[in-house]
């Protein structure tokens, strides 16, 4: 079969395309920088067609003489005010790529999350994604999955560094009270591979996955601490922003990318569970387990040539620096410039600067 993988070089897409090559498949990725592909270990064995999303000639090119399509297109790394529009130009772009080059089935990886509930912008793009990418009817198969597990993923990450804290104390906000049902990474691989091989069922099949455990997200950290041999926080509630800013501010002092941080860290308060909505799966391998093959860079849960310069990094005096870095800029973040006056923002911005010098 030959695949085209739109997001080839991110987490999950750069550990797909050796899925693919391995079983046989001729696959195609869409990159909007041809280097990043040639990054990853698999970059001389794919066609590489270079070009944005939201180009509608660079998609209809690379969907081409291709019988599937796997769309795993974020665009959570733009600022956070522009995220949504530019997730829904992109399913638009490829909706209209596929039907008029005649792929037969396109594969999608969304979030899982009740589309009736009042959902973040993250979640609520992730649902109407779905929904734009089955608009022009070419048959879809939605995956719906929570958080996954393996190394070069940015929860992961978020995960890994909170249990490095040196005080074991883990205040959370009191708006944080959603459960999550992760999946390791081998595990949503298997079922995306089967769904290719399955072909389509339907106009829009949605389908719920995650792992064999439901928890609370902050209950994830401790998890990690226990796998690291290290004891329980003690955690607790506190007042907090809304979950916009509160995750704007997460998002200055970690260093993964403030764009992919703050909308996920917006949708902590909702649940990400498997349901009786739609057809479901629950895979056999559990948290614990997940996080010590990740820690432990085994097999497909291990990092990756060509991902992010943050994965894998520890808490250590460099990447202190570099969070320190962003602060100066953080006021204008947090308050809109219509709210605050532009002095105001310059004295707080100008303070954090002094307060970074020796």
């Amino acid at each position: 079969m030959r695949i085209l993988v739109a997001g080839a070089t991110g987490f999950v897409g750069s550990r797909l395309v050796p899925r693919l090559l391995a079983q046989g498949h001729d696959v195609v990725v869409l990159t909007r920088d041809r280097a990043r592909a040639a990054q990853r270990p698999w970059g001389g064995e794919v066609r590489v067609v270079e070009g944005e999303i939201t180009d509608a000639r660079s998609v209809t090119d690379a969907c081409f003489d291709v019988e599937a399509v796997v769309y795993l297109v974020h665009a959570m790394e733009e600022a956070v005010e522009d995220f949504v529009a530019s997730e829904r130009r992109a399913a638009s772009t490829m909706a209209q790529a596929a039907a008029l080059a005649g792929v037969e089935h396109l594969v999608y990886l969304g979030g899982l999350a009740d589309e009736d509930a009042d959902l973040s912008p993250h979640l609520r793009s992730r649902v109407e994604t779905g929904r734009t990418l089955a608009d022009t009817g070419t048959p879809v198969t939605e995956v719906r999955a929570s958080i996954v597990l393996g190394a070069g993923s940015a929860s992961y990450e978020l995960i890994r560094f909170a249990s490095q804290a040196p005080v074991p104390v883990l205040l959370h906000p009191s708006w944080v009270t959603g459960r999550c049902q992760p999946i390791a990474l081998p595990d949503l691989l298997d079922v995306l591979v089967e769904v290719l091989l399955d072909g389509p069922r339907g106009p829009h099949r949605i389908i719920e996955v995650g792992g064999p455990e439901t928890g609370a997200y902050r209950d994830l950290v401790d998890v990690m601490r226990g796998v690291r041999g290290l004891p329980p926080n003690l955690m607790g509630p506190v007042p907090a922003p809304p979950p916009v800013l509160t995750g704007t501010l997460v998002s200055q002092v970690t260093p993964i990318d403030p764009g992919t941080v703050a909308p996920l860290v917006a949708s902590l308060a909702h649940d990400s569970v498997v349901s009786d909505r739609h057809e479901s799966r629950v895979m056999p391998t559990g948290v614990a387990d997940a996080l010590a093959a990740s820690l432990a860079q085994q097999g497909e849960y291990a990092a990756m040539p060509g991902d992010p310069d943050w994965v894998g990094a520890n808490l250590d005096v460099g990447l202190v620096m570099d969070v320190l870095q962003r602060l100066p800029g953080l006021p204008r973040r947090l308050v809109p410039a219509a709210l605050a006056p532009r002095n105001l923002l310059s004295t707080a911005a100008d303070a954090a600067v002094a307060l970074r010098r020796p």
